[in-house]
């Protein structure tokens, strides 16, 4: 048995999938399909960018002129 992933195999399958939903449906269809699965996929971003940051620790911001500060001679 053969545990190793292989992802040429899962691209050419999800290829397939995406073929049998998509044939035979107008380009009008075809257009409305990807701006659902579009829409679909932004939601499903929103929600797991929301989700990291609920479960983030709170960095504040550093300042814009901190690294200038740091940096400079003058502040030795």
């Amino acid at each position: 048995m053969n545990n190793e992933f292989d992802c040429v195999e899962m691209k050419r399958k999800g290829a397939e999938r995406l073929q049998k939903k998509l044939v035979g449906l107008t380009i009008g269809e075809e257009l409305q399909f990807w701006k659902e699965r579009t829409n679909e996929l932004k939601k499903e971003q929103q929600t797991l960018k929301k989700a990291k940051k609920k479960h983030q620790k709170y960095n504040p911001p550093i300042a814009q002129n901190s690294v200038f500060f740091i940096l400079s001679p003058c502040s030795y």
